[in-house]
């Protein structure tokens, strides 16, 4: 019989990053302007996200290039169920 789990959309305290979420933010480099990550938030809903501090300069910052590439890099380095959502690239950066 599975358990169901509930939301953690109580006590912000309750709130922890998932140990596999912290891993993937530990491996997390960017391959332009080689930042790391700057840790784990965990929403509302308890989905985990990954805070990335890229440099201004960045191409991935402004746009030009897909992060993709680096975030499946930390996924696959974090060595355990993880589910990335990557959302629409744009491209072009800024004009």
């Amino acid at each position: 019989m599975s358990r169901r789990r509930k939301p953690n959309s109580g006590d912000p305290r309750k709130r922890k990053p998932d140990a596999v979420a912290q891993r993937a933010a530990s491996a997390y480099r960017c391959g332009h302007c080689r930042s790391r990550s700057l840790g784990v938030t965990v929403d509302q809903y308890g989905i985990n996200h990954l805070n990335i501090g890229h440099d201004p300069s960045c191409p991935v910052l402004l746009g030009t290039v897909d992060d993709a590439p680096d975030v499946l890099r930390a996924a696959a380095a974090a060595e355990g169920p993880l589910v990335v959502v990557l959302g629409d690239f744009e491209g072009g950066g800024e004009e």
